[in-house]
């Protein structure tokens, strides 16, 4: 019986072992890429780095997820008169002089949009836009990143990262944050200046468009803007004498990133290679029928989108989860208006 104890007892502290090398091996294959970060140093008024008491302040004040990133605080190891940072797993962290930084971070799917974030500090907001993706299929050195920040004040700041980061663990500087109209809903002035009507919109654009392309332009005079709460922007793509697109976006300078993203509008000459339409038929005004293709989501988000042809051309309107009926309105308002094209 003693000996039958003993093989049981062992038999159990094996199988123990076992398990915990098991879930230790199934855990190591979970993380299989890179976590995306965002290290945002802030400094108060007169330019001064926060303490870590003072940035837990800011920190509370936050909600605890913003887009797909996780809100917390972290060190961030700076170098060379911090313009240049040691990441955390690097033989080289202990060098750096260690500051307090909120941190964004995703290490769950490793993929980050973080777009609009308002910082609270000694009753004062600032309204910070990064319209900032980060995808799986970055390279390390545009996963993690440190920005330095401006003077806390009121307002309103864009970060500028075209072209971003030209060296691999290189600080970005204060000098990349422009002022930009503040167009948050709970001013009262800011729900006044907020503009949706696409013959407005478009505007801007159309002299540039028309000299560039033959394709008769429809644009939506109809964007389906009414609720959101960011000034909407006309940006062309691409323009030729058979093709445009154009991308209706959060700020003037979208590059295509998603996360400034919100519709697109597509015109193209007819060739006779094109391609049947598929997706669901819905009736559209004039009696034309147009082609709807739901869109779907994996590394990141396509459009809705709806396309129909016109007078020997196609053309198509797509916005993010947009169902059949916000984007018929969208496209019937291309179809009809008189405004960029008969």
């Amino acid at each position: 019986m003693k000996i039958k104890k003993l093989f049981l007892v062992a038999n159990i502290q094996t199988t123990a072992l076992f398990l915990v090398i098991c879930a230790a091996c199934g855990m190591a294959n979970a993380q299989y890429c890179n976590p995306a970060v965002v290290s945002y140093l802030v400094r108060d008024e007169s330019g001064k780095l926060l303490s870590a008491a003072e940035l837990k302040a800011v920190y509370e004040q936050l909600p605890k997820t913003i887009g797909d990133a996780q809100v917390d605080i972290d060190e961030v190891s700076l170098a060379e008169n911090n313009e240049r940072f040691y990441s955390a797993e690097s033989v080289d962290w202990d060098k750096g002089e260690k500051v307090p930084a909120l941190q964004f971070i995703n290490s769950g799917s490793c993929e980050m949009r973080l777009g609009k974030v308002t910082l609270t500090y000694k009753g004062k907001q600032m309204r910070l836009v990064f319209n900032l993706e980060i995808t799986r299929t970055q390279p390390q050195r545009q996963r993690r990143w440190v920005m330095e920040s401006l003077p806390f004040q009121e307002g309103a700041f864009a970060v500028d990262l075209n072209g971003w980061p030209r060296y691999e663990h290189e600080v970005i500087p204060a000098s990349n944050w422009k002022a930009v109209p503040d167009l948050t809903p709970d001013q009262p002035y800011a729900s006044k200046q907020l503009i949706t009507d696409g013959r407005v919109i478009f505007k801007p654009i159309l002299p540039k468009l028309q000299n560039s392309t033959r394709v008769p332009l429809r644009l939506p005079s109809y964007l389906a803007a009414e609720d959101e709460s960011n000034q909407l922007y006309a940006v062309i793509d691409e323009a030729t004498p058979t093709y445009y697109q154009l991308q209706f976006a959060f700020n003037s300078d979208c590059m295509g990133g998603t996360a400034c993203r919100y519709g697109v509008v597509v015109g193209q000459a007819l060739s006779s290679k094109a391609k049947r339409m598929k997706g669901k038929p819905l009736r559209l005004a004039r009696g034309i029928t147009g082609y709807f293709v739901d869109g779907i989501c994996g590394v990141s988000c396509s459009y809705s989108t709806l396309s129909w042809n016109q007078n020997g051309y196609r053309y198509t309107v797509g916005i993010y989860g947009a169902d059949t009926q916000t984007l018929t309105s969208v496209a019937n308002s291309a179809i009809t208006s008189s405004v960029f094209g008969p």
